[in-house]
C-alpha cells in the first residue's frame, strides 16, 4: 500500500538578522523559515508562500570613533605636530594652537599618516580638517585609503571639513598619503580627522 501524501507546513519564522549597516543610514534585515513542519513527503505539496522576508532598518547616525584608533605618521616635525593631534577632537587649523600634525621634511619618501583600529570597523564617512594659517594647499591631491584601497582624494578648495561620504566599507586602517613623489617632499599637516562609524559585526 502506498503511503499517504504529506503536505508541507511552515515552521515559525527565525529571528530577524542584524541590520546590514550598523549606523549611518538605511539598511536591510532578513528572516527565514523552513517548510519542515512537516516536510512534504510522498508526493505531498510544498508550502505555499516564501521562506524569506526582508525589511528596511535604520539604526541612526554614526559616531566619531577616530580616538579609538592609534595614529602614526612617517615622521614628525622637530618643532611640533605629532600624529595623534588629528584625533584630539580639536578642529582648529592654526599651527600655533598646537593641534595640527606636521610631518618632517626630507624623509626620502612620500609623506603619510595612518589611523589603525584594534579590529575592523564599519566606516560610513570621514571628515578631514587641514591647516588654515598657511600652506593649506599642500593637502590638495592627497589620497585617503581604507586597507590600501583608495576611496577619495582631498581638495581644500571645497572648504573644511573635506567630507568623504557614503563610504560604507569595513576596514581596520585608514591612510592619508600626500600627493606627488618622494622627490616632491610634500609634508602632511592635518588639524583633525573624524571617522564616523562603528565596530563591525563579527
Amino acid at each position: 500500500m502506498d503511503a499517504c501524501p504529506v503536505n508541507g507546513g511552515w515552521k515559525s519564522w527565525e529571528d530577524w538578522s542584524s541590520c546590514s549597516v550598523p549606523c549611518g543610514g538605511t539598511g536591510t534585515q532578513t528572516r527565514t523559515r523552513t517548510c519542515t513542519n512537516p516536510a512534504p513527503a510522498h508526493s505531498g505539496t510544498d508550502c505555499s508562500g516564501t521562506g524569506t522576508e526582508t525589511r528596511y532598518c535604520d539604526i541612526g547616525n554614526c559616531e566619531n570613533i577616530a580616538r579609538i584608533g592609534t595614529a602614526t605618521q612617517v615622521s614628525t616635525h622637530p618643532s611640533y605636530g605629532a600624529a595623534d593631534l588629528a584625533i584630539d577632537s580639536n578642529t582648529d587649523g592654526d599651527y600655533s594652537g598646537n593641534s595640527v600634525t606636521h610631518t618632517a621634511h626630507k624623509i626620502g619618501g612620500v609623506h603619510w599618516r595612518t589611523l589603525t583600529f584594534p579590529r575592523p570597523i564599519y566606516i560610513d564617512s570621514i571628515d578631514v580638517y587641514g591647516r588654515t594659517d598657511c600652506c593649506s594647499e599642500k593637502i590638495d591631491g592627497a589620497t585617503v585609503s581604507i586597507d590600501n584601497q583608495v576611496i577619495g582624494t582631498l581638495d581644500r578648495r571645497r572648504g573644511f571639513p573635506i567630507q568623504l561620504t557614503s563610504i560604507r566599507k569595513v576596514g581596520s586602517k585608514i591612510t592619508i598619503r600626500a600627493h606627488g613623489t618622494a622627490r616632491s617632499d610634500i609634508p602632511l599637516s592635518l588639524a583633525e580627522v573624524l571617522v564616523y562609524g562603528a565596530f563591525a559585526s563579527n
